[in-house]
Parts: structure tokens; sequence; C-alpha cells
């Protein structure tokens, strides 16, 4: 049976992957506005920072998703903590 559990955390020595924090918000929501990566998501370039907000709040809580669903998760540089998209 798959863990209900959000405490997801997977750390190697150059990457670290948990789930977004109030810490991320500034960094998300710019993420999000850029029209490189709007133009290939779900989402307008008019993500607000009240829409991370959001999103971050409403995952706080939330159990391990289950298929079909998903999960917003941070993927940061180990050692400086920064918050990267992939590249």
């Amino acid at each position: 049976m798959p863990s209900t559990d959000l405490d997801v955390l997977l750390t190697t020595p150059r990457l670290t992957i948990e789930p977004l924090s109030a810490r991320d918000i500034d960094v998300f929501t710019a993420y999000r506005r850029d029209p490189d990566v709007a133009r290939y998501q779900s989402w307008d370039t008019d993500y607000s920072r009240a829409d991370a907000e959001r999103l971050v709040a409403d995952q706080r809580d939330r159990t391990f998703p289950l298929p079909g669903e998903w999960l917003q998760l941070a993927l940061r540089e180990t050692n400086s903590g920064l918050l990267r998209d992939g590249t």
C-alpha cells in the first residue's frame, strides 16, 4: 500500500527534492510567470504571489498523491538551498 506521509525528502550531494515551503514563494512565482515556462504548462504568465501562497498552503496538510494526482515539489541545490528548475 502506498505511503500517505508527505514528509518527502530526497537528498543527494548535489540536489534535494522536498515539498515547497514559504521560503520558495517568491522564486516559484517568478518561475511560473516566465513565458518560456508557462507556454508549455497549464498556467498563464499572470500567476500571482497569492496563487503560490495558496498552492503551498494547500499542500502543507496534504497526504501523498494517489495515481493521477500531482504534487509540486521543490528541486534545490543541496549546498546553497537555491530553488532550481531542473536544469
